[in-house]
Formats: structure tokens, C-alpha cells, sequence
């Protein structure tokens, strides 16, 4: 199986695999805790009362080097991202006490995390729905040796050992075992990837070089889901808050359909509801920031740059490559930049963990109005109007601006709808 690529996978470890190119390729190579897809699931999920879960797993469910799958994989592999990867980890503070682990208020040990007679029991500090979260590919365990150190076996379809030829041999201990090795080819523009895969030198188009016109060209089967990830600017200098109006109609007259991504008015990341949208304004009119300098940080990740060119066409811009792992130093050292772009992937189950997930977007001394509007509801259950006053709030105040959700579509030339996407963004087999 040749599949079309935009960039290589820098690795193939679930849990840091922060660029949507990379991420989407991960489950080939591993298999979520649990998935609507029975047969790509290493659990089953039980939910106990609101903060009771427990995970059990699936029997006969092997490594790629034929050792069974354990309930210590799952448990090694959260503890091993507590301590070595920070940006992922704050992904688990619904567990009770990981916070306060994280912040050194209490230790490991205190965590709500156990094993009995080979079941996962899971302690949350808050209710959440355990099953949404354990689906993304993140969460899933990946082989530890005796050293704590990763190792190139999989549960996937694929074995996750690279070549220079980037072939991946196929998986013998996979439930639906696929008999073709996988290839990556790399494509260098959305034209180059259907020149590829119109003389069948791949067989998949990839996901992340959307271009309707032209996938609309090609003969074979189209998938087309809604991604979970959503793109944002965060204002970082005064200057730029005193442009939030602006830079919000600027972004919401922008049309983003070459770029894969759908717009969203609200602060919610409804595209059907009936939010107050925000006022329509012609950025023509705005001669004052016309062709006027501004800094944007962004990270090196397609297709971030050329996003941003294209926002900010009638700016003179400068952009300053960031690493996502060091984006709070980077934008300390760089005084200069007006603002920062990324793709955002935070869990957002309920309106409760999307609402949140925005506090860190607001000045300080705005937390405390923002936490007393959210008491005077309730957060599970918001109408339509309470909706909008938050909504107005954020538009007020946070720092934040969400530009909306991307979409990943591709054609699968032979494969009759064999290779598919699930709903966190990954490619699976489907059993046909």
C-alpha cells in the first residue's frame, strides 16, 4: 500500500506526534484503548458511577513482536509521559490527583490510577466521558524495554520500524492482518500528489493537501471527515489586542476552503447554531492597518506558513518559526511578535472542558469575572442564550481568537473503502 504523504513522520510515537501530518498516519502502526471500530480497539471501557471507571483488556490482543499487551503497557506508558512529556500530560488532569502531581503538590503514587486482577481502575477529579477520551490515539500504550526506553513494536498494521525507503513491514500479530507492506511517498503540492496517484505511483492521496477541485478529478473512493482539530490565533502584544475587531472580521472574511479548514463564528465550534455572529465589516475599510508590520510567531508545521500568507496578504509580515514544545519560551524571547498561530487539539468533551480550556487566554485580572459568569449557570446544560452572553465575554476578552475546524479528505484509488479516517483524525483498516 503506497500512500502520499506532504512531509515525513518525524516519529512514530502516539502520544508526540503534535503535527495533524504525522498524527494521522499513527494508526497504522497502533491501535486505540477503544474505538467504535471493534476490532481497532485493544479494551473495553466500563463506567462505574461518575468518577469510577475501569479499563479491560481485550483477550489475545499481541505486540508486534508476539507478547501479549498488558494493563502495566497502559500504566508504564501514562507514567512515562507524566514524567518526559509535559505537553501531552496536562491532557490527563481529569484523573484525580494528576494535576497536583504535576504541580509537585503530591507524588506519583497518589494518582487515581490501579491495578487489580488485570483491570485498569481509574479515579477522576472530574467527570468525563473516559470512552470519547481513551478513543484519540494518544492515549494508547506504546512497548517499553527495562530501560524505559521505546522500542519499534506496534499493534497496528504496521510495524513502526524505519527505513531509508520509509517501508514499513506488515504486522503478522494484528486481528485483521493485512498482507502488504506500506510505503510513504512523499508529495510535494496538491497537483503532484494527483499526478502521483493518477499513474498510480501511490494509491492514497494525503489528507493533509486538500484541494476540492482537484480531488474532485480523480476516480476512486472519497473520504471526507470533520476533524477534531481546530486552528486559533493567540494575541500576544498590546498592539495586537487593540486589533482583536479587526483581526476577528479579518478572519472570519477570509475563505479557507484550499486550506482544508471551515470557518466558526463563535467561541463554541458550532458550525449550525444560532450564535450571534460577529459584526461583518470590510477589511478595506480599515486603511489604518493596511500594509502596516506585523510579527507572527508560528509553528513549523504545514501548512501554518501558508495559512498565515494568505491571512495576512495585505500586511507586511514577519514570521518567526517556533517549536512547539517551547512555544511560552519562544515568544518570551522574542519580544517582537504581535501574535501566534497554531493548530489547537485540546480535549474538549462538553461545553464545561471547552470553556476551560480558555483561562490561560485571559489577562489576570479578567479570570475571576469570567469564573464568576460561568457559576451563574449550568455549564451541562447551557441555552442558547446563556450561550451567547458567554460567547459575547470571550469576544470581549479572551486573547484567543478561533478561526474553526479542519477537514481531511482524500481519494483511495483500490482499496474499496478498506483505508479509512476515525473521528480523532487517524487512518485505520476497515474490515471488508
Amino acid at each position: 500500500m503506497n500512500i502520499g504523504v506532504d512531509v515525513f513522520p518525524v516519529n512514530l510515537i502516539p502520544f508526540s506526534s503534535f503535527d495533524y501530518a504525522t498524527k494521522s498516519l499513527v494508526g497504522l502502526f497502533y491501535i486505540p484503548i477503544v474505538s467504535k471500530q471493534e476490532n481497532q480497539s485493544l479494551a473495553r471501557v466500563y463506567k462505574h458511577n461518575k468518577l469510577e471507571w475501569s479499563i479491560v483488556l481485550k483477550k489475545d490482543i499481541k505486540w508486534s513482536n508476539g507478547k501479549e499487551v498488558e494493563p502495566r503497557d497502559i500504566i508504564d506508558t501514562w507514567k512515562y509521559i507524566f514524567y518526559h512529556c509535559p505537553l501531552f500530560s496536562k491532557e490527563f488532569d481529569w484523573i484525580k490527583n494528576w494535576k497536583d502531581a504535576r504541580n509537585e503538590k503530591c507524588s506519583f503514587n497518589k494518582i487515581g490510577l490501579s491495578i487489580k486482577k488485570n483491570i485498569i481502575n481509574i479515579t477522576l477529579q472530574y467527570p468525563v466521558d473516559v470512552e470519547m477520551l481513551l478513543s484519540n490515539i494518544g492515549y494508547t500504550p506504546v512497548y517499553l524495554d527495562c530501560k524505559k526506553k521505546i522500542l519499534p513494536i506496534g499493534t497496528g498494521p504496521f510495524v513502526p520500524l524505519e527505513t531509508d525507503l520509509f517501508c514499513y513491514n506488515n504486522n503478522e500479530m494484528y486481528p485483521l492482518f493485512f498482507s502488504k507492506k506500506l510505503q510513504l511517498i512523499l508529495t510535494n503540492s496538491p497537483i503532484d500528489a494527483v499526478e502521483k496517484y493518477e499513474n498510480s505511483v501511490i494509491e492514497v492521496t494525503p489528507t493533509t493537501l486538500f484541494n476540492p477541485i482537484l480531488l474532485d478529478t480523480l476516480v476512486g473512493t472519497q473520504i471526507y471527515r470533520k476533524s477534531n482539530i481546530h486552528a486559533g490565533i493567540v494575541l500576544v502584544s498590546n498592539r495586537a489586542k487593540k486589533m482583536k475587531i479587526t483581526l476577528q472580521n479579518l478572519l472570519h472574511e477570509f475563505e479557507f476552503n484550499e486550506f482544508n479548514i471551515n470557518k466558526a463564528d463563535n467561541y463554541f465550534f458550532l458550525m449550525d447554531n444560532k450564535l450571534k455572529q460577529y459584526p461583518k465589516k470590510s477589511i478595506g475599510d480599515e486603511s489604518k492597518y493596511q500594509k502596516k508590520n506585523i510579527t507572527i510567531g508560528v509553528v513549523d508545521f504545514y501548512p501554518n506558513f501558508e495559512i498565515i500568507s494568505s491571512i495576512f496578504k495585505d500586511y507586511n509580515i514577519n514570521i518567526i518559526a517556533i517549536e512547539l514544545e517551547n512555544i511560552n519560551k519562544s515568544i518570551e524571547k522574542n519580544k517582537e511578535i504581535d501574535l501566534f498561530y497554531n493548530l489547537f487539539t485540546t480535549t474538549v468533551l462538553n461545553d464545561f472542558s471547552l470553556l476551560m480550556s480558555y483561562i490561560p487566554f485571559f489577562e489576570e485580572e479578567i479570570i475571576d469575572d469570567y469564573l464568576k459568569l460561568l457559576n451563574n449557570f449550568d455549564i451541562y446544560a447551557l441555552n442558547i442564550l446563556e450561550k451567547i452572553e458567554i460567547n459575547n465575554f470571550l469576544k470581549a476578552h479572551s486573547q484567543y481568537i478561533p478561526i474553526g475546524n479542519l477537514y481531511h479528505r482524500y481519494n483511495c484509488k483500490y482499496e474499496n473503502r478498506q483505508l479509512e479516517v476515525d473521528e480523532n483524525d487517524t487512518y485505520f483498516l476497515r474490515s471488508i
